[in-house]
């Protein structure tokens, strides 16, 4: 069985946020998934697609909407309300991810606090590495003869 990438999970996340036929149940998503990475051989179980946080929470979300638990907002201009599902579904896919690395960044910010000099590496800027900078300086002509 393959090992499931960033890349299988974001697939699966936007299936779950675009899914329509009803009733929603693992199996159906299994064999999507199965047609689309696995070419017959047997997809990840439903244990395994669960304990991804983001797919259980887009699971969750899938189940609602389409339970009628929660009333689907449309606005009456929209030509193509698939489109504005999907882009919907990348929108807070994305917000998550924003949500998730402004975390770390406070964690790392937090950790880089008690290294020595700690507060200077917040505040410092990062130093610039380009060619420019590494090349060695080169010492005029007349300035060898003397």
């Amino acid at each position: 069985m393959k090992k499931m990438t960033a890349a299988h999970v974001k697939w699966v996340v936007m299936l779950l946020r675009t899914w329509r036929h009803r009733p929603l149940r693992w199996n159906l998503v299994q064999e999507r998934i199965a047609a689309e990475f696995f070419e017959g051989a047997t997809p990840w179980t439903r244990q395994s697609l669960q304990a991804n946080e983001r797919i259980k929470k887009a699971w969750d979300e899938a189940k609602k909407r389409l339970s009628g638990a929660s009333a689907s907002v449309t606005s009456g201009g929209d030509a193509d309300p698939s489109r504005a599902t999907e882009l919907q579904a990348e929108l807070d896919d994305l917000q998550e991810r924003y949500d998730a690395l402004i975390i770390r960044h406070r964690q790392l910010a937090y950790n880089a606090s008690f290294l020595p000099g700690g507060a200077n590496l917040l505040i410092d800027p990062l130093p610039d590495n380009t060619p420019v900078q590494n090349k060695p300086k080169r010492r005029k002509a007349s300035a060898r003869k003397r």
